[in-house]
């Protein structure tokens, strides 16, 4: 039976992974930090039908602040193969805890491989990098594209995407998973996409009255958990580690989203004003559904990041399953089976 160590097992991306590797009959040990609410922890874990109590499944309560911690788990465990998911998000605060970033998102993750290289050198890594180490382009970005991160989380990104890299030129086998922004029903509504579809299915089932937004032609590359994180697993199944691009090469709008909800919950809308001054009427009611608040401008949110994932798709046979209008469609049912109506 193969052995998975994942930290942040409780997370959007832990979970799908623990999930996959379960239905392919792995071992998992899963490292969480349990946060102030501490009866949330796993929530993740459990609305995916996932047995927490399974022999199948080890939980350990982890603080990546504490190095030592670190590599007593690689040392207990020697795991086939490490999936690094567990990282510090919500760096959007007005004063960011700087040191608390760099040590959750660059530190911890060499000591994970200095530990991999003393007590578990046969261990495959996967570390889940990020669409942020780059710099902004408007053209498809590569593998091979320049690095120039232009915030705090795309900087600590970028310090553990080295080091992985490092540690591979020193005969680990360690690769990065340059993940581009992914969504799924287990996203917080801290993030944009489950923003717009949780409040606007709120709206229509008169939970709430309205929505505020920033930058709605704000532009990204999104995609579904599910499917990358099966890119991950693609990735320590191969026999050389390599870095690999993981997107869907396709650019939407805060806007398009917005769209795809209204049409997909058969709201009946019109746009008026320009900039910070539009709004978006239900024209069966006449209240405004939409408006823009300037108070949630984000700063280079107007750079866009689109991936190129034909390497994946070469080597890994890997292409994205879901469209943008089925995530779209994913991330409503999923609230829409909460029963709220």
């Amino acid at each position: 039976m193969q052995k998975a160590l994942i930290t942040g097992i409780n997370g959007q991306d832990g979970a799908y992974l623990c999930k996959l590797l379960l239905a392919k009959g792995y071992h998992i040990v899963g490292s969480y930090r349990l946060n102030q609410n501490s009866d949330n922890s796993l929530k993740n874990l459990i609305s995916l039908n996932i047995d927490i109590n399974s022999p199948q499944i080890e939980l350990i309560n982890l603080d990546l602040t504490d190095l030592n911690a670190i590599s007593n788990l690689v040392e207990k465990y020697k795991p086939d193969e490490l999936y690094n998911l567990a990282a510090f998000t919500n760096t959007s605060q007005i004063n960011p805890n700087i040191i608390e970033i760099n040590t959750i998102n660059g530190l911890s993750v060499a000591k994970l491989l200095e530990s991999i290289e003393k007590y578990s050198p046969q261990t495959k890594f996967c570390q889940a990098s990020s669409a942020y180490i780059f710099a902004p382009s408007t053209e498809l970005l590569i593998e091979e594209s320049p690095f120039n991160p232009l915030n705090l989380y795309g900087i600590s990104k970028l310090n553990a995407h080295l080091s992985t890299n490092y540690f591979r030129t020193k005969g680990l086998f360690a690769c990065n998973a340059i993940l581009f922004n992914h969504e799924s029903p287990l996203k917080t509504d801290q993030f944009v996409f489950r923003k717009v579809v949780k409040t606007l299915y709120e709206i229509k089932v008169g939970i709430k009255d309205k929505l505020s937004l920033g930058n709605i032609d704000s532009c990204r590359d999104w995609g579904y958990a599910a499917d990358y994180v099966e890119a991950m697993w693609l990735m320590l199944q191969q026999n050389k580690p390599e870095d690999f691009i993981i997107a869907t090469g396709k650019k939407h709008s805060v806007r398009d989203i917005i769209q795809a909800t209204l049409q997909e919950l058969d709201f009946q809308v019109e746009w008026q004003g320009q900039n910070e001054e539009e709004i978006c009427i239900d024209t069966k009611t006449k209240k405004v559904l939409i408006q823009i608040n300037k108070d949630f401008y984000r700063p280079n949110e107007n750079v866009s990041l689109i991936g190129d994932s034909s390497k994946a798709k070469k080597i890994l046979k890997w292409i994205p399953k879901t469209s943008f209008n089925d995530l779209v469609y994913k991330m409503i049912k999923a609230e829409k089976d909460k029963n709220l109506i």
